[in-house]
């Protein structure tokens, strides 16, 4: 029986040292900090905030119509160790805000993503249309600073004004152009590929 108590000592005292400060982490429960992303971040495009951009209608250069309508918003975090230490057991948690089009007449494709992200990565708005990829920092959006800034682009009897201009990958510009704006979102794609153009109808 003695040996039995002497045993239960050993394993507890080998357990509150391996619990010491040298190793917090198997003691401390872990700490999650949530940032989400702000009213006037989501301001930065129509897709989040104005139920009208719910249903995405596009006509091409030859009048042809895709329109897309949103099926779901989904939330979902991005989550890393604070100061990349996982032995401080604190998480910073960045929200991510996804929009899931469908397609409803055409062929084509749309989806919208928002994420706020830290250390390593940007705030940034991601655009999938008809399979080209664009990437752009919403707080790029609208600013005279991002090189590709436009005061304004008439497109037919149309003016479109404060925009940028976004690359598929930040610089492929033989495959693919998106112009961009707060008002209006992605308005307009010139598909170099296909030789097609594709105007928001709104």
């Amino acid at each position: 029986m003695k040996t039995l108590y002497l045993l239960i000592l050993f394993l507890l005292i080998l357990f509150l040292q391996s619990c010491g400060k040298e190793n917090n982490a198997c003691c401390d429960p872990q700490k999650f900090n949530y940032f989400t992303i702000t009213e006037a971040a989501r301001k930065q495009t129509p897709y989040f905030t104005n139920p009208a951009f719910d249903t995405l209608s596009f006509v091409s250069h030859e009048e042809d119509t895709i329109i897309f309508v949103k099926t779901k918003t989904d939330s979902t975090w991005y989550c890393e160790y604070a100061s990349g230490n996982p032995d401080n057991n604190t998480q910073n948690c960045y929200q991510i805000l996804h929009n899931t089009y469908k397609t409803i007449k055409g062929n084509g494709s749309f989806d919208v993503k928002h994420s706020l992200k830290g250390n390593q990565f940007t705030d940034g708005i991601e655009f999938v249309i008809n399979g080209f990829t664009f990437l752009i920092g919403d707080y790029q959006i609208g600013s005279n600073k991002y090189w590709t800034f436009r005061e304004n682009k008439q497109l037919g009897n149309k003016i479109y004004d404060s925009l940028v201009m976004v690359y598929p990958n930040s610089y492929d510009s033989l495959t693919a152009e998106c112009y961009i704006n707060r008002e209006f979102g992605a308005f307009f794609i010139n598909d170099k590929v296909n030789s097609a153009t594709w105007q928001l109808n709104k």
